[in-house]
């Protein structure tokens, strides 16, 4: 009955990151963002304690740190995320994939969500494509080995 709720609550918390950008690369983990919802806003709370985790670490311009709260969250991003959060380092060799170019800040992501098995690879991985809630789940569900089932048991 726990694993299930945890199971459950970890799928709320998805759906919420569902629409919250994790990071590219930052030199140091920012502490404040220009973005950063106000307090009280159904959101801040969550990704702060993001921030804090390490999962979210921002877009760094020339004027200070985003979070970009109201953008989509892109394939890339959200196998970044869960990569943090499993503490993913194995990476697949991604041969015959024309999306994801060698230079591309995603790549190893990439070749960590495949290696984990939360992404399938495909000649096409469409990193920069917003991820719907549908593959965000079955990203989600393949991170926590989760099989059968219905929503009799959440």
């Amino acid at each position: 009955m726990k694993n299930r709720k945890a199971i459950a609550f970890i799928m709320v918390l998805a759906m919420i990151f569902c629409y919250i950008p994790p990071a590219t690369y930052a030199i140091e983990q920012p502490t404040n963002f220009l973005d950063m919802p106000q307090e009280g806003f159904w959101s801040t709370q969550a990704l702060k304690a993001a921030v804090n985790n390490g999962l979210l670490q921002g877009f760094e311009k020339p004027e200070g740190f985003y979070v970009k709260p109201n953008d989509t969250l892109t394939r890339a991003q959200m196998a970044t995320m869960v990569n943090r959060a499993f503490g993913a380092t194995e990476k697949a060799e991604l041969s015959g994939v024309v999306d994801v170019p060698d230079n591309a800040w995603y790549r190893e992501e990439i070749q960590k969500a495949v290696k984990m098995g939360t992404m399938k690879l495909d000649q096409k991985m469409r990193p920069n494509d917003p991820i719907t809630r549908q593959e965000a789940f079955t990203v989600l569900a393949r991170a926590f080995r989760a099989t059968g089932g219905t929503a009799d048991h959440l």
